[in-house]
């Protein structure tokens, strides 16, 4: 992963060193189109590249089969070849579909990820992880497949709404939680910046960007060991990484991706999941209250605001990824700093921790 400041005009070097022939076909959406369609194009060409972009629309529901195939379609058109790079530039959405394409058109062809948003730098463009939904649950077609680049300029995030900055924190957050009390503190001692680096105060975010800088290279470098311990999630390790995803896809689900974001979905899973290990006795009051305070620091929430029962989402978890033999396995921390995974938690644990965060 190369992170940079504002440096998209070394995007062709880092092409060019990534192996990437001239032949350049560009995933993004409307938005990210609109602000840096242009940007990229110049900067492609500028290298001696010659970039094609393929323009769909923002949002989850973009993950799918038939959008897949739109996307088989165009590249056929576009005359791609083997020899041919896919960039997704945009965020997880764009990534996990772009990726899903490129593994599978002509049974894989060179891919690389530059992402525009938060969550896609800290998580979602690296480790490999591809994807779309099906009606029944999210990510469960895909398959693992590893970019030849990510190309990360964190000045990206300057122009991200404010809920797409709380997606991402969600998962900083997670990372805190699992392997990183000190990341976590940090987040504690500057959440006030962090929660309203807006654009109506640019000079403000500017004067955190070293901030940001520092917070991306620490997630992505925990992320970077775990998968490296187990890349297709076979050992255990890469476990870690689905703390709040469990439930958070779960609710996603039952929602039809419409009404809460991803980021909203883990940081409640990463609750529920908290308050479940404190009925198991697993961490003390004080840190499930530091996790929860966090989260509601940074404008996320922590409870289940939909009208949803508690045994509608247990229900959903069984269609899991994560489901092994029948069980499911949760992630639940031990402290700030330290989770373990479980697939022995009684059902009826879940389900009262999932009432204590607001389900019927």
């Amino acid at each position: 992963m190369l992170i940079c400041d504002g440096e998209m005009s070394s995007l062709g070097r880092a092409l060019r060193g990534a192996g990437a022939s001239t032949r350049i076909i560009a995933i993004t959406d409307h938005n990210v189109g609109r602000l840096y369609g242009q940007v990229l194009r110049h900067s492609l060409r500028s290298s001696g590249f010659k970039p094609e972009v393929l323009v769909i629309p923002p949002g989850e529901k973009q993950k799918s089969l038939k959008n897949a195939e739109k996307l088989y379609h165009a590249l056929t058109s576009l005359k791609a070849a083997k020899d041919t790079t896919i960039i997704s530039f945009g965020g997880g959405v764009v990534g996990d579909l772009a990726g899903f394409v490129a593994a599978t058109y002509m049974r894989g062809i060179r891919l690389v990820h530059i992402p525009t948003t938060l969550l896609a730098m800290v998580d979602s463009s690296m480790g490999g992880k591809t994807g779309v939904n099906l009606d029944e649950g999210k990510n469960l077609v895909g398959s693992f497949y590893q970019p030849s680049l990510v190309f990360c300029d964190v000045s990206h995030i300057l122009t991200l709404p404010e809920k797409e900055m709380r997606n991402g924190l969600a998962e900083v957050i997670k990372y805190g939680i699992i392997k990183d009390p000190q990341l976590f503190a940090l987040l504690e001692k500057h959440v006030k910046g962090l929660k309203n680096p807006r654009l109506d105060r640019p000079k403000d975010f500017k004067g955190l960007m070293h901030l940001w800088v520092r917070i991306i290279e620490r997630s992505a470098s925990i992320k970077a060991r775990i998968v490296e311990l187990d890349e297709k999630e076979q050992k255990g390790p890469r476990m870690l990484l689905n703390f709040g995803h469990t439930i958070g896809h779960a609710l996603e689900a039952l929602m039809g991706y419409t009404g809460i974001s991803h980021g909203e979905a883990v940081a409640v899973g990463m609750a529920a999941a908290s308050r479940a290990a404190l009925r198991l006795r697993m961490i003390k009051a004080g840190e499930l209250a530091r996790i929860v305070s966090l989260i509601e620091a940074v404008n996320l929430p922590s409870r289940i605001s939909k009208n949803l029962k508690a045994d509608d989402i247990i229900a959903k978890l069984l269609l899991d990824k994560k489901v092994r033999n029948g069980k499911v396995n949760f992630v639940l921390p031990r402290s700030i700093g330290s989770a373990v995974v479980r697939n022995d938690i009684p059902v009826r644990t879940i389900k009262e921790a999932l009432k204590e965060t607001g389900a019927r």
